[in-house]
């Protein structure tokens, strides 16, 4: 959930984007964070770990790989770490993002959506 306060994005968020436009999508309670970077066909989304929250995102990244055969994951286009934390870079999906404020604001909705789209492998 985003936070009141504005947070600064980490210089490696930047650097992935390349110049292109950056938004916080997610912050979560140990200072995970996620930007949405880019839009159309350069649109890939980038998380960041700080190197205290216990967040391991090499083994989310591994996990997203094995999955991607079987379930539509995003591609994972990179990872890596900074002193301070680490990254990983994904290719984003078609669609709208499932923490959108559409489906908080029906989440019966979005979780039959959810619920039918594995059970029946849409």
């Amino acid at each position: 959930m985003l936070g009141a306060m504005a947070v600064p994005v980490p210089e490696v968020v930047l650097s992935l984007a390349n110049g292109d436009r950056t938004s916080l999508t997610w912050q979560n309670e140990v200072g995970g964070l996620t930007y949405e970077v880019g839009a159309g066909d350069r649109r890939r989304f980038v998380k960041w770990a700080p190197a205290a929250s216990g967040i391991d995102l090499t083994a989310e990244a591994a996990r997203m790989r094995w999955a991607r055969p079987h379930h539509p994951v995003p591609e994972v286009l990179d990872t890596g770490s900074v002193p301070g934390g680490t990254w990983l870079l994904t290719a984003a999906l078609p669609g709208v993002r499932a923490c959108d404020r559409r489906w908080r604001a029906e989440p019966a909705t979005a979780v039959v959506a959810t619920k039918s789209s594995v059970w029946h492998g849409h």
